[in-house]
């Protein structure tokens, strides 16, 4: 909203005479971030506390939203602290690296988000050579939810495919997160 109002601002200060035409934008500047920022602290109403430190985050789940819910991330760190010790190794797509920074776990690819067309089919197999190497016992995945309407499966079928038929549902979450064990380590 801001960046409109500076444009639409220029543009009448150079079509007019009018010297307090400089209010016009500065005013469309403060009244647009104000609605952002209404907004933002409407959607994230929830405080969640880490050991490092805390976050707002909603507690609300808009499908297709990529955002995780309070309640997925807190079940979700519960499950992977129970499973799994500091300092493993899990897997976490298509877009959780904050999943490895709040867990305190590795991530076993040098992938961090596996968005449509981050990952060549070359490098899925990389990925999934390094999930097999670093002996990853969970998985946390999110086949559902999207931007754009295309699912993980749809982009990434090989990655996809490998974490269904090594991994089984050990619990799900309000959002459809698959929170996932290795079939011969759970």
């Amino acid at each position: 909203a801001g960046v409109p109002a500076l444009i639409l601002g220029s543009y009448l200060i150079q079509h007019s005479k009018r010297t307090n035409i400089i209010i016009l934008p500065l005013i469309l500047f403060i009244v647009g971030n104000l609605i952002i920022s209404a907004w933002w602290i409407k959607y994230n109403d929830t405080k969640v506390n880490f050991k490092q430190g805390f976050v707002y985050i909603n507690s609300t789940h808009f499908p297709g939203s990529t955002h995780p819910t309070s309640e997925t991330l807190l079940k979700t760190l519960d499950f992977i602290n129970t499973n799994s010790q500091k300092g493993d190794y899990i897997f976490a797509a298509p877009y959780h690296a904050m999943i490895y920074f709040l867990s305190e776990r590795k991530s076993p690819s040098r992938f961090n988000n596996f968005a449509a067309g981050f990952v060549s089919e070359h490098e899925q197999d990389e990925v999934i050579k390094s999930i097999k190497e670093q002996n990853v016992k969970l998985v946390i995945y999110d086949p559902i939810n999207a931007p754009m309407g295309k699912s993980f499966k749809e982009y990434s079928p090989k990655i996809d495919n490998f974490i269904m038929e090594n991994y089984q549902i050990v619990d799900t979450t309000d959002q459809g997160w698959l929170l996932m064990g290795r079939k011969d380590a759970i």
